[in-house]
């Protein structure tokens, strides 16, 4: 993708710091550790029953240990392979969400917005894959290097400036860390309402559903839930300002405004929950407010700056003020003259 040489180059993950990223690890580390003991425990189950015949397939039986074994730890093992390349995510996230590919005109207006912001920097790097999702009200998501559009966004006029912040997730650990989390655990299949009303769960649908629970996964993921929360709410402040270094800050702040102040709602003792957005007043405030998202160090080097701009533009020497006309209705008195030799 072409970019504009002359354009400002932004950082890759704005505010993206040494403690985010130690925070980020510390939480998957230890949401991979909670894991593992019930990973184990699959793996104990699924050798007692399923060994012998897993065994009469493969003919082998180290084969067969190491197929029961990866199966038990599949969901940590592909959690930390996406990471680094959350191959097939996207397929399996379209199929999932009933995704579809773009028509003609959606396509356009995608491309059209891509190459604005393509202007901007060479860090603006689109997503490797995208699909929309048949939705009236408008809105995107970023999951591995995919992106989710629906069809609402893309007759949006604020398409640009919702992808500018789309982008900021996934210029980002974001995407990948989103991919990572899903897949520890195994995804629940969909309930029928419905049918749930008509014939209410008895001890033995109970006691399937905590058997498809505990094999499914995602204990860890559940036990740090609120902890996970949080920093996702403090990743969606950095990537509103990913799209106000772009130049979209105050149209994605309008967007805001006008689709998400609406249903924000009071959130009871935030910190215990698994609300993943912080309020959206505090979002807009922070995009229309200047120094919002700038660091310590570029106000240090904008305060350095300061002496070399003035000598660069000194201020022009005031002018002196012009003596007052005289009022044409005054006849002026003559000046004082001086006879003689001063004393």
């Amino acid at each position: 993708m072409s970019t504009n040489s002359t354009s400002q180059t932004l950082p890759a993950a704005r505010r993206e710091s040494v403690g985010d990223h130690g925070t980020w690890a510390i939480l998957l580390a230890v949401t991979l550790t909670l894991e593992l003991p019930f990973a184990w425990l699959r793996y104990k189950i699924a050798r007692f029953f399923c060994y012998p015949v897993t065994l009469a397939f493969v003919h082998s039986r180290g084969a067969a240990l190491f197929l029961i074994f990866g199966l038990s730890f599949f969901g940590i093992i592909r959690a930390v392979i996406s990471l680094a390349a959350p191959v097939g995510a996207g397929w399996w996230w379209r199929n999932q969400e009933g995704g579809r590919e773009p028509s003609g005109p959606e396509q356009v207006s995608y491309t059209d917005a891509i190459t604005e912001l393509a202007t901007h920097g060479e860090i603006v790097h689109p997503p490797t894959g995208w699909f929309v999702v048949d939705d009236a009200q408008p809105g995107a998501a970023v999951c591995g290097d995919t992106l989710m559009v629906t069809r609402g966004l893309l007759v949006n006029p604020y398409l640009t400036a919702v992808l500018a912040h789309e982008l900021g997730h996934l210029n980002s650990i974001d995407g990948r860390l989103t991919c990572a989390l899903n897949r520890v655990i195994f995804k629940e299949p969909r309930r029928d309402p419905e049918f749930e009303a008509k014939y209410p769960p008895n001890g033995v649908t109970l006691f399937w559903r905590f058997v498809m629970w505990f094999l499914r996964g995602g204990i860890g993921v559940k036990l740090l839930g609120p902890s996970w929360a949080s920093w996702w709410r403090g990743r969606e402040y950095i990537a509103d300002q990913y799209a106000k270094q772009l130049g979209y800050g105050e149209e994605f702040a309008d967007y805001l405004e006008e689709y998400g102040l609406f249903y924000d709602r009071p959130v009871p003792f935030v910190w215990l929950t698994l609300q993943t957005h912080p309020p959206v007043e505090l979002r807009i405030d922070r995009l229309r407010d200047p120094l919002a998202g700038v660091t310590r160090e570029e106000l240090d080097e904008m305060e350095a700056q300061l002496p070399q701009r003035r000598e660069a533009n000194p201020e022009p020497e005031a002018e002196p003020d012009p003596a007052p006309e005289p009022d044409p209705g005054e006849t002026p008195e003559p000046a004082a003259e001086w006879h003689g030799n001063p004393s």
